[in-house]
């Protein structure tokens, strides 16, 4: 068979009704996705073993699971490391509450020596189940593309699970975007992620939204012209930052070195906002803004109009 990718969304999919070894016959399969769905624990083991067999196989989307448990990460597990070519794994909206369920899915991610992309967005963790995956992902240098994005469900101000992960971030010199938006991500928590970020060299999109950000590790950040000029995408919505940091943001992010696209950041004076309209970065194609200036939203968008940008209404 030619087909290279293959969608199962929203089935109850029993092998005893699926034709034996009917997987086995794409040689040519790059994308599966089982999603939204319901198979049985000694199904979903035949689907891996059959899965095994596809040596294209470069991504792989369990997401939105009815029911996954124990027994299905283990069979994930058996086929990262019989499939070792595999580089974007997808399980959205999973639950990961126990602590468990946390550590299997860390084997998964240590056994993905090829990984690239994770994508675990509205998946949820708590604290002791995200500890071990925080772990796994320290030295997976490949990964460029990491979305936890309403993922940890914690919120104490143990900071932990972000302790740990900061450590993995440090080492991912490759990653270029990192999503971690609706977090419950404290000024202690944040401290340690901000510091992180500094030692990514090739970071271009970080969704930060209503994460309490430390002011003097956000402003030394945000001076760093390595990063002023890498950044494509950044939004940081109801982030707390003061109005110095705020002044010090738009002012660097509206000189021609940057290379800024995608801009959402909700301000609370005019003052700053119009830093970055009296110089907009030739790049700019979004900015984001909040319903507080919505009197001058046309004033600003004629300001966009010239200047080659569109307005974002958050």
């Amino acid at each position: 068979s030619f087909i290279k990718t293959l969608k199962l969304k929203e089935v109850s999919l029993s092998f005893d009704e699926f034709n034996k070894n009917q997987l086995s016959f794409l040689k040519n399969l790059e994308n599966f996705e089982f999603s939204c769905g319901r198979v049985r624990e000694n199904d979903f083991k035949d689907m891996i073993s059959q899965l095994i067999n596809l040596k294209k196989l470069k991504s792989v989307n369990f997401s939105k699971f009815y029911e996954f448990d124990l027994p299905h990460l283990e069979g994930l597990q058996t086929l990262f490391e019989n499939c070792l070519e595999i580089e974007t794994l997808v399980l959205q909206e999973t639950s990961f509450y126990e602590e468990e369920k946390g550590i299997a899915l860390g084997k998964i991610i240590e056994k993905a020596s090829s990984l690239t992309s994770l994508d675990l967005s509205s998946s949820t963790f708590y604290r002791e189940a995200f500890v071990p995956v925080a772990k796994s992902l320290y030295n997976k240098t490949k990964i460029t593309f990491l979305d936890l994005s309403k993922t940890i469900q914690d919120s104490s101000d143990d900071s932990t699970s972000w302790i740990l992960f900061s450590e993995s971030l440090k080492t991912m010199i490759n990653l270029t975007s990192l999503n971690v938006n609706g977090n419950w991500i404290t000024k202690e928590h944040s401290v340690h992620l901000i510091s992180a970020l500094c030692s990514c060299p090739k970071v271009s999109e970080i969704f930060l939204d209503y994460a309490t950000l430390p002011q003097q590790e956000s402003t030394t950040l945000f001076q760093n012209t390595e990063f002023v000029r890498n950044i494509k995408a950044l939004s940081l919505q109801q982030c707390n930052l003061d109005e110095n940091t705020m002044k010090i943001l738009f002012t660097n992010f509206s000189n021609s070195s940057s290379s800024i696209e995608y801009f959402n950041v909700i301000f609370n004076d005019s003052t700053h906002i119009d830093i970055l309209f009296s110089s907009p970065p030739p790049s700019l194609k979004i900015l984001g803004y909040s319903n507080h200036f919505q009197s001058q939203q046309e004033y600003y968008e004629e300001i966009g109009k010239k200047n080659g940008f569109q307005l974002l209404k958050n």
